[in-house]
């Protein structure tokens, strides 16, 4: 999603004013995750807003050394480079572009909403990878930011040549997202492997199992739903309610 020049710069360098002492790893409830990808950024392809932090165009292994793009609000919160850790995907991700949806809902309600980059540098996914994109576990999730750099890590991507990666791991209390190390601690992250599933050009997400393990507490089988991104894995919003997909 490129920006104006000015803008870039600007964002730039309110990141730098207000920034002052390090902060300490902190972990940021009900964020707002959507993602994005190669067929619907801002012009197509993998354009930045901001080239600063270590990438040229979008990318990101979701490691410390490599963390995924996110784009969000450009007068938001966080700033520019600013790298975060998302603990039910195990992957660190970093401030590299803008988002318009995002720089809305937190100039309407303050809301913190963050868009993730699924890929790819080089190959449009087309509508396989949007579906994929609308069937990842997004929704209200919990971040961490100024996390340490040794935190477990799955280096799997979103979405590559067809597969869509929907994998996501139980989330610890509050506290224990910061255990391993005060922020910005040294060390390596371990890293998990994971083999993704082939998504079909559909409109629909696959149809996930009624007995598949629910992994989101509140956001299972039954539960309340405005929309895809209010439920579990791969279940659906169907009449206010996640449901499995027909």
């Amino acid at each position: 999603m490129k920006t104006s020049f000015i803008t870039a710069c600007s964002a730039f360098l309110l990141s730098h004013i207000h920034r002052g002492a390090a902060q300490s790893c902190s972990p940021l409830s009900d964020v707002k995750i959507t993602f994005f990808g190669y067929p619907d950024n801002s012009p197509p392809g993998a354009g930045l807003a901001f080239t600063q932090c270590g990438h040229s165009l979008a990318g990101g292994t979701g490691s410390y050394d490599d963390p995924i793009s996110f784009a969000t609000a450009t007068d938001g919160d966080f700033k520019v480079c600013d790298v975060v850790y998302l603990p039910w995907v195990k992957k660190y991700a970093r401030y590299e572009d803008d988002c318009e949806q995002c720089g809305e809902d937190w100039d309407k309600n303050h809301e913190y909403h963050i868009d993730l980059w699924t890929g790819s540098t080089t190959e449009n996914g087309g509508q396989t990878q949007i579906d994929c994109e609308n069937s990842l576990p997004g929704g209200p999730q919990t971040i961490v930011r100024n996390p340490p750099k040794n935190l477990e890590t799955d280096t799997a991507p979103f979405f590559a040549n067809g597969n869509c990666n929907r994998k996501t791991y139980p989330v610890g209390s509050d506290t224990s997202l910061c255990s391993s190390s005060s922020g910005g601690g040294g060390g390596s992250s371990a890293t998990s492997t994971y083999t993704p599933t082939t998504l079909a050009s559909t409109t629909k997400p696959a149809t996930p199992s009624q007995s598949a393990k629910c992994t989101w507490t509140g956001h299972c089988l039954g539960a309340p739903c405005q929309d895809y991104n209010d439920c579990d894995g791969q279940l659906i919003c169907t009449d206010h309610q996640c449901a499995v997909g027909s």
